[in-house]
């Protein structure tokens, strides 16, 4: 049998686009499941999730999903995925 995924949204931020941090990343951030770091004005993420710890470079999108879960995701599969609500 086939199936097909129901339409979800998600809330996103650009690791390294310039953006202030939403409060959904600030408060993953002081519960320790995402640890950004600066390296000469580049910055890398760890994300600790249910598949374990990823360290991912600048511009990925962080994203959260409806129950919670933090994933990484390069800037082509996000925008494979997902559409802007508007």
């Amino acid at each position: 049998m086939s199936y097909i995924a129901k339409p979800v949204s998600v809330e996103a931020w650009q690791l390294g686009g310039g953006v202030e941090r939403p409060l959904w990343l600030q408060n993953a951030i002081t519960a320790g499941s995402v640890t950004i770091n600066t390296v000469d004005d580049t910055e890398t993420a760890t994300v600790i999730n249910n598949n374990g710890k990823e360290t991912t470079p600048a511009h990925r999108q962080i994203i959260r999903k409806p129950y919670g879960e933090i994933y990484v995701r390069r800037a082509d599969v996000f925008a494979n995925e997902y559409d802007p609500i508007l």
